[in-house]
This record gives structure tokens, sequence and C-alpha cells, in this order.
């Protein structure tokens, strides 16, 4: 019998392995991971091999940033300042989180496959990641992975709204770096819950990790944090004649210093800087009703009804610390996000309440699930000769079954825009080859020290971004200006405007003179005929027809760095550094790079004084006569300070990880075992035992 026992132990742990690999296989089919490169037919007859990536929305500037943070890489330092989007911006406004990851992946896959793909890739590994988040807690709960697999499957073919979280935010839309960070929370729960009941150190790693991950890649994150901190905080101290309020305190104390320790580089410069960071909010919700809605549509109503109802069991039902701890997460987060709706406000600026919905989505998912487990394990319990594993493979086929109705063959009654896994257009296509070539002939046509600008799109609204994969050169957009301040020369509204409302109102010589533009690259847009006006204006020189956009040089281009009417010569400019060298009449240098405190300039080997102009750029004053020009961004010591805190928290992850055998380490011992101590033993004036 005990072999038998364990054969069936055996098989069922192998049905399981099977059962999630099936699902992986399921999204990398639908994500078209089998193909990395792609060879498309331009309209001239010739063959382009493109990267098979994604071209909707956000995906071409995600592609574009993991370039960018791969070539810094290469030449040895850390992407702190993109500047060739728009007059550049402070890599922390918009953290490299998602990028990283991008990067981890290339570096996995040794380079040989494209970047593009490989972001590709990391959407589908973001939409699997709670899968595999719920299973981890299924086995440290012990029950039944069947709970996981639904939850999972759920989260993965429902598509929810552009905010959801599902497929539609994080595929469709290309919005991974608020999808990425919540899943991160959601992976660093059961690491807090874990760590404040129990003291395990290989949950604060998790723990620590999780929110690091999840702070170095969407700030807002903290919101759902705070929930998770809450509610294990609570549950912990409900368990106190088992874990003494010191010990407690002591916990939480440690897990607030590493994960500082670990999001230490965003967190500084967030708090030195933020209050030159402008953002414009695109989407809100009216009211709490608005709210209660789109929680519906996030995960159908009928499931909205079964996690309800799993809150109210994960809290209630006895012996379920962890479990409890997912629902008050649940009741604290919703309850948080229904205030601040009702306030009618954010803790910050930079907050749009509707981008909270994707950690509630993927919490309530594994709430629903677990309560039709619930209910299935109740039957079992009260219906003779129903085998244990049952509700794990009922579970199992409803997972199927949900996959099945909702994308393999779509139920009648499952709305269109209900089907996640959906087929996103490709970025391997003819006019991505088109704009390919556009770019580097601009590059190529360009005045030396000059930008590009590119007006309209064929495949989405942000394909144009994809131009910083082939040049070096600054870029602007008409498009997704993205702009973290308000001071830029252009005609558009920056409290309500992503895009200028004309595409060709940047043809003008005001507008090229001051950003420094030296070449046009233009393609038409639905209602406006950009090639047309570009053909007839007096400021371009054709020098390239492609199938979609065209390219123009500027007849009289102002490079990026100038002294009155005086052109720079020798310029170059890079993501850290711009140098110049030429004439000076005493007119003050403009350099035409977005203002930030951390850019400091030298004239001559001499410190200058750089002032903020009204465009946003920089400007230098200096005597007349020759110069050389240099302006770097610099690490301040408040960036040395988060890069030293960073350190310490990989070092001290390293200790937690291996410090049973760093103990051999002479001296290390005795460190180690007082720290321990203070974590693991009660205090003096309580004899129970702690929780280990």
């Amino acid at each position: 019998m005990k072999l038998d026992a364990t054969l069936l132990r055996r098989l069922t742990i192998a049905a399981w392995v099977c059962a999630f690999g099936a699902l992986a296989l399921f999204l990398a089919d639908h994500f078209d991971l089998g193909t990395a490169w792609i060879n498309v037919r331009m309209p001239d007859g010739s063959v382009m091999k493109l990267p098979s990536g994604f071209s909707t929305v956000d995906h071409p500037f995600h592609t574009a940033r993991s370039i960018s943070l791969l070539e810094s890489l290469r030449d040895g330092h850390l992407l702190r300042w993109f500047g060739q989007h728009q007059g550049g911006y402070p890599a922390e406004f918009y953290p490299t989180g998602a990028a990283w990851l991008d990067v981890a992946l290339w570096v996995v896959t040794i380079g040989l496959l494209p970047m593009a793909y490989l972001h590709k890739a990391l959407v589908a590994l973001i939409v699997f990641a709670p899968a595999l988040i719920y299973l981890w807690w299924t086995i440290r709960e012990r029950i039944s992975p069947g709970i996981a697999l639904l939850a999972g499957t759920g989260h993965a073919v429902i598509a929810g709204e552009w905010w959801s979280g599902g497929w539609t935010e994080v595929a469709l839309w290309g919005l991974v770096t608020n999808v990425a960070a919540q899943t991160a929370i959601v992976g660093a729960l059961l690491g807090v819950s874990g760590w404040l009941r129990e003291g395990r150190r290989r949950d604060l790693v998790v723990a620590g990790i999780a929110i690091g991950i999840a702070v170095g890649t969407n700030p807002r994150t903290f919101i759902a944090l705070g929930a998770v901190g809450l509610a294990s905080l609570i549950v912990a101290f409900l368990q106190r004649p088992e874990i003494p309020l010191r010990l407690l305190g002591l916990r939480i104390v440690a897990l607030g210093v590493l994960t500082f320790l670990l999001s230490a580089p965003e967190l500084i410069s967030l708090a030195r800087y933020e209050h030159l960071y402008f953002f414009v909010h695109y989407s809100e919700y009216p009211d709490v009703g608005a709210w209660w809605d789109s929680s519906n549509t996030a995960l159908w109503t009928p499931i909205f009804a079964l996690a309800l109802g799993g809150i109210i069991t994960s809290i209630v039902l006895p012996s379920r610390p962890f479990l409890r701890t997912v629902g008050l997460t649940a009741v604290i987060y919703m309850g948080l996000t229904a205030l601040l709706i009702a306030w009618g406000g954010s803790i910050v600026e930079q907050l749009e309440l509707t981008r909270l919905m994707p950690f509630q989505r993927m919490v309530l998912f594994f709430l629903a699930a677990l309560f039709v487990f619930d209910i299935l394990d109740f039957l079992k319990r009260h219906i003779p000769g129903v085998p244990k594993e049952a509700p794990g493979a009922v579970l199992a086929i409803l997972a199927l079954v949900l996959a099945w109705v909702v994308v393999i063959r779509p139920a009648s009654w499952v709305r269109a825009d209900e089907i996640g896994l959906q087929e996103v257009p490709t970025s391997a296509q003819a006019p991505v080859g088109d704009l390919e070539r556009a770019v580097k002939t601009a590059d190529a046509s360009a005045a030396p020290g000059t930008s590009i600008l590119i007006l309209g799109s064929v495949l989405s609204w942000h394909e144009p971004l994809d131009a910083t994969n082939w040049s070096d050169r600054r870029f602007f957009y008409d498009d997704w200006l993205w702009y973290w301040q308000k001071l830029h020369y252009g005609d558009y509204n920056p409290e309500i405007e992503h895009a200028y409302p004309v595409d060709t109102s940047t043809l003008k010589p005001e507008y090229l003179q001051t950003h420094g533009i030296g070449a046009v690259i233009v393609a038409d847009v639905a209602g406006q005929q950009n090639r047309e006006i570009a053909a007839r204006s007096p400021l371009l020189t054709q020098v390239a027809t492609g199938a979609w956009y065209d390219v123009y040089t500027v007849n009289a281009p102002t490079p990026i760095v100038t002294a009155g009417s005086a052109a720079a010569t020798n310029i170059t400019v890079t993501n850290q550094s711009i140098t110049a060298t030429g004439m000076s009449d005493g007119s003050p240098i403009v350099v035409r790079q977005n203002w930030f405190p951390r850019w400091q300039a030298t004239v001559n080997g001499e410190s200058a004084e750089i002032t903020r102009r009204s465009d946003g750029y920089m400007e230098i004053a200096v005597p007349a006569g020759d110069y050389d020009l240099r302006v770097e961004y610099v690490v301040t010591t408040l960036d040395w300070l988060g890069r030293f805190c960073f350190v310490a928290g990989v070092l001290s992850v390293v200790a937690l990880l291996f410090g049973a055998r760093l103990n051999a380490i002479p001296g290390f011992s005795r460190i180690t075992t007082k720290t321990s101590a203070l974590f693991t033993e009660s205090a003096r004036s309580d004899t129970r035992p702690a929780i280990r």
C-alpha cells in the first residue's frame, strides 16, 4: 500500500507539472514565441529580415529603452538619462525595471535573439507569472494546485480593460511596467506574510527582492505594498501568544531596511527630484461606482462574485493564516482604492487610480478559485466515497473549460473585448522595414550634431519610437511626447495632450531651430496629408521616397549646440555627456537637451553655470573667444548613497541565503549568530517560544 501511495503521489505531481506545462505552451503558442525573425517582402520586391516583436502602443518604446540600457552597459555605465527621447528625461522618472528584465533575457539567451522578440517573450512571462506565484502559494499552504491552475488560466485568457492588468493592458497596449511591478508585489505577498509570522529568512529574501523589483519598475506599487504589509501585520499580530511584540517589531524593521536598501537608488532620487516631475492623467474613475464596474469587467461578474465569496471564507475559516492574509490584503487594497476615489484625489500627482487595478485583479482571481475549491472540498467531505483528489481534478477541468469558451472556441455569449490572447500585430511588417530604411537614410543625410523629427505612423501610435534602434541621433515625435515637464516648445497642451493636434505644425522655422532638427521623416495619418505638406515646404529638401515614409533634410539646420548665431563644431552627444568646440562672440551657449540639476558644465576646463530656458533646454554664459564645452550628467552624492545602499542590500541577501556557508569565514559566525538571535528569540520577559 505504501508503494501504491508513493506511486499515486508521483503520478499526481507529474499530472500537475503537465497541466502547468500545457498552460505555458498554450501561452507560448498564442504569443508566437516559436518565431524570432520573419522575412518580410517589401513593396520594391526586396526582402528584409525583421525581428518578431509587438508593434502596438508602448511596445516600441520599451524595446528601444531596453536596447539603450544594453548599449550603455556595453559602454561601461548605467543608463541614467534617456537622451534620445524628446530632449531627454531622467531614468528614475520612468524606471528601468522592465528594461533590466529584457536585458536579463538577452544575457540568458547569450545575445542570439533580437530585443523586440525578447520583449515579447517577457510579456508572455508576465502573463504566466501569476500562475506560478499561485502555485507557490498552494504548495506552501498544502492545498490543491488546481486553485493556481484555474486562477492563472483565468488571468491569462480574460482580457480586461486597458488598465486591468490582463492581456489587453500588458500585451495589446504594452503597459508593461505597471503590470510587471504589480505582479512582483503579488509575488512578495507570501514572502512578507511568511517572514512576519514565521521568521523564515528565505521569505525575507523573496519579499525584499520582489519589492525591490516592483519599486524599481513602478513606484506606484507602494499602495499595494502598504496593503500587503498591513494585512500581514494584522494576521501576525493575531498570533501574539506565539509571536512577542518585540520580535514582530524587529521583523518589521528588518523587512523595511532590506526593502529600502534594494530600492534605494529609485527612492532617494525620487525623493530628491519629485518636484520636477509633471504627469498627464489619461484616465480616471469619475466615482466609486465606475471603479466597481471596472472591477467586474476585469474578472467577469460571476468570477468577481466568487472572489467576494473567497474573501469571506479566507478570512473566516480557521487555521489558514496566509490565506487570511490574502483576503485581508484584498479588503484593504480595495478599501484604499475606493477611499482615494471618494476623496477625489491621490497620494501623489503622478498616480492614476485606474492603474491600481492589476494587483486587485490578480489577488481576486486567486480568491475566486479558492472559493470554488472550498465549495468542492466541502462537498467532498460530505459525500461518501469521493476521492481526495477530486476537487483538484474538477478545478483542472474548469480551467480547461474556461480557456476553451474564452479563447480556443469563444462562446457566443463572450464579448469580443473579453477574449484574451488574441493576436497582437507584429513589428515584423513592411512599414517597420520602411521606417528603418528612412531612419538610416535620415541619419546619413542630416547635418552633424542635429536631431531627427518623425511625423506620423502607420501600424500604431508609437511605432516611430523604434527609430532609436537604428540611430544614435536625438529624436522628436509628433505623438506620445510623454513630457515630464511643461516647458516644451510646440503646438500642444501639456495639461491634457500627448500629441501635436496637427503633425505638420512642427514644420516651421521656429520649431526646427528650437529643437535642432536636421532631418524630417514623414508618413501620412488619417485626416492629415503630412507627405504632401512636407513636399511643398520651402524649409525642406526631399532625399528619399519610401512606400510609407519620406525623408527630408532641413535646408538651414541648427545643431544641438550653438553660441548666438554661430554653430558649434565637433559636437558629440551621448546619453551621459555633450561636448562641442567652436567660436563664441560672448553670446550664451544653448544646449538643446532638457535641463536637469544633474547636468554640470565646464568651459575650457572651468566650471560654468547652467540656466534653464523657457523651452526647457540649457543655456551657459561664456566670455568671448574659443571654447571647449563639456556638459556631463553627473552622479551626485545622493546617487552614490543610493548605489551604496543597493550594494549593501545585495550583500544582505547573499548573507541571508548562504549564511551557513559563510559561517566558515573567521569572525562571520559570531555576527550572524547575534543577528539571527534578534529575530528568532523571544523577549526575556516572555517565556513563550517564538515561531521559527
